[in-house]
């Protein structure tokens, strides 16, 4: 693996980490918990870990590790949800992105049984060592059947887990692979990396549906 021409920047951060008891942080507690018992539901785990298609992952993993990283800012991430580090995005052609959609579809469909629309698809996001994610929901119009894949990482201590909500109301730590992806009900199953990242880098696109 040789990412020694891959430009990796470093940049402030654009927000400031902010304390649990903040109340922006308080309101997202409030409003995650309202929108996980108020949010349709479709599938009876909620989440579901497979192998992502080979050409899908071969595409991702060639574009991460040989294309410049670019700063991201507030558009696509939030103050309450995030601290540590700032992630920064990985640039892929519309084209693609939509490409990765229409090929990725069939596997939503299968699982959540419904036809489902694309609405929207983040990254590939790198985040850097120190980073973590409190619990949330998604955006409750448009990301209904959602879909994490994990593209590659670097130099890593430990594991980093994704933790849901599930339907029970425990906690779960799902851990992923590279070349895998989580199918899950984003806007109704509350989930975070809650765990600041112990590892140089960690890179995920985000994939995301409505009911057609």
């Amino acid at each position: 693996q040789d990412n020694s021409r891959v430009k990796r920047p470093h940049h402030p951060p654009w927000y400031k980490d902010i304390p649990e008891n903040h109340p922006e942080v308080l309101d997202l507690i409030k409003q995650t918990t309202a929108q996980s018992k108020r949010v349709p539901t479709f599938t009876e785990r909620g989440f579901e870990k497979i192998k992502m298609p080979e050409n899908v992952f071969k595409y991702l993993l060639d574009v991460v590790r040989k294309t410049d990283r670019v700063k991201e800012d507030g558009k696509n991430i939030f103050r309450r949800t995030s601290s540590g580090p700032p992630p920064y995005l990985i640039p892929i052609p519309q084209e693609k992105r939509s490409w990765i959609h229409s090929e990725l579809q069939p596997y939503v469909e299968k699982w959540s049984k419904m036809k489902l629309k694309p609405t929207s698809a983040y990254g590939p996001r790198e985040y850097r060592r120190g980073s973590s994610l409190r619990m949330h929901t998604d955006t409750e119009t448009t990301h209904i059947i959602s879909l994490i894949l994990h593209i590659d990482r670097e130099n890593m201590d430990e594991d980093w887990p994704l933790v849901v909500i599930n339907r029970e109301g425990n906690r779960e730590n799902v851990y992923m692979k590279p070349g895998e992806m989580v199918l899950y009900e984003s806007a109704s199953l509350p989930h975070s990396r809650e765990l600041p990242l112990k590892g140089d880098y960690y890179v995920n696109m985000f994939m995301h549906w409505e009911p057609a």
